[in-house]
């Protein structure tokens, strides 16, 4: 499987109309993951989106890609404007204006709802959880969950007293070093905890999976993930998001590791790390790739060798408005720039030769070159929000590259 995802955020920055979606079926993608609900608003409450997804969704069927809704279960700055009862308590006792509660039924009824709603408004195949996950320790101290930690073992006025010693919110994870460090030597007061978090976090998967698969019984069920669950020892994933790769697999039909290296500072090779514990712990395993800047069309390169041959079930790229496809068209080579901005300036490589080019390919618009290269590099300037712009090399995927994943 190869997908895309698609992010609305991109739609307010440009300046002419994306119709071109047949480009992604010759590309080869076969599955679009499509934002419904994002950290605010559902897209049918803005008239706009609402429209945006509907040509999505539409012209993807007659492209017979699939559609996935995306839906961003942990924040929701709008709900909670509404229901701040329904916002999750931090440590310090204050209610959280972004986040929900993870044991709020309320909120969790209202999200199925939305979910049902979207798949059967735009023909959904399938629905995609994110952000299913507390944010960090700092989050899930309501009376509820203390009691849930409690019957784990969990010492829980020692427990906050010691995590309030600790915990820097500038630094969240450096701060509690000794946490991890206690934990990975077995700690039963913060295996308890971990264990408690757990339990939290997949008994609100557990609740989400079985509704839609009894209501939606031929959707297809995903969840995007932090890949710090897949690292050796676990221990951020667990202890600060509640996490757990082997916990969420009864509930999914894949599994999306969000194996973002630019976002982590890290290379191909905890790519390739990332990669090769999912293809052996995770049945179904999507690996997710970024595309943003300041990814690039030499660090994909190394991340695809980095995953090659591995038994994963595909590739996602986040995400369509942050790349440039490259297609092989007889003995040319197709450029479409999806991005809110201009490309300027192109480096053709072939073996150890580059050629230099200067360019001016717009939005939304395509340009064809004599030949084929192992590695396109494309340099411009696109307005990355209504309020900034980025300029530099942007990101782009040749069609050769990824053909392995397209099934």
């Amino acid at each position: 499987m190869l997908g895309i995802w698609f992010n609305h955020g991109d739609d307010y920055a440009r300046k002419r109309p994306h119709d071109h979606l047949e480009i992604l079926k010759r590309f080869g993608f076969t599955d679009f993951y499509i934002l419904m609900k994002g950290t605010w608003k559902n897209v049918w409450e803005v008239p706009e989106l609402r429209e945006r997804v509907d040509l999505i969704c539409r012209q993807a069927r007659n492209l017979q890609i699939r559609t996935h809704g995306v839906f961003i279960c942990s924040e929701a700055v709008d709900r909670l404007q509404e229901h701040p009862e329904e916002g999750d308590i931090l440590r310090s006792g204050a209610r959280s204006d972004t986040r929900i509660s993870h044991v709020n039924r309320a909120y969790q009824q209202w999200l199925l709802e939305a979910m049902q709603d979207a798949y059967r408004t735009f023909s959904l195949d399938g629905i995609q959880l994110d952000f299913l996950r507390y944010g960090t320790i700092g989050y899930g101290w309501s009376p509820e969950e203390e009691t849930i930690y409690a019957s784990f073992g969990v010492d829980v006025p020692a427990l906050r007293q010691e995590i309030a010693s600790l915990y820097n919110p500038e630094k969240p994870f450096q701060s509690l070093m000794p946490l991890f460090s206690r934990l990975e030597a077995g700690d039963p007061m913060l295996n308890a905890f971990v264990l408690a978090r757990r339990s939290v976090i997949r008994g609100w998967l557990k609740t989400v999976s079985e509704n839609l698969r009894q209501a939606l019984p031929g959707a297809e069920l995903s969840v995007a993930m932090m890949p710090e669950g897949l690292e050796t020892g676990h221990e951020v994933s667990e202890l600060h998001y509640g996490q757990n790769y082997q916990d969420f697999q009864p509930f999914a039909d894949h599994l999306f590791p969000m194996a973002y290296s630019a976002v982590f500072g890290k290379g191909a090779d905890w790519v390739g790390a990332i990669g090769r514990c999912a293809a052996a712990e995770v049945p179904g395993a999507v690996i997710g790739l970024e595309c943003t800047e300041p990814s690039t069309a030499v660090r994909l390169r190394d991340t695809l060798q980095a995953i090659s041959g591995l038994k994963l079930d595909g590739i996602c790229l986040f995400r369509y408005g942050r790349l440039i496809l490259a297609l092989r068209d007889g003995e040319d080579t197709i450029l479409y720039n999806s991005y809110a901005g201009t490309v300027n300036r192109l480096i053709l490589i072939r073996g150890t030769a580059e050629e230099e080019r200067t360019c001016m390919l717009e939005e939304a618009s395509f340009m064809r070159l004599t030949g084929h290269w192992d590695l396109i590099r494309a340099f411009g300037r696109f307005q990355s929000s209504r309020e900034s712009h980025y300029e530099g090399e942007l990101y782009v995927v040749g069609d050769w590259q990824v053909q392995d994943w397209v099934s």
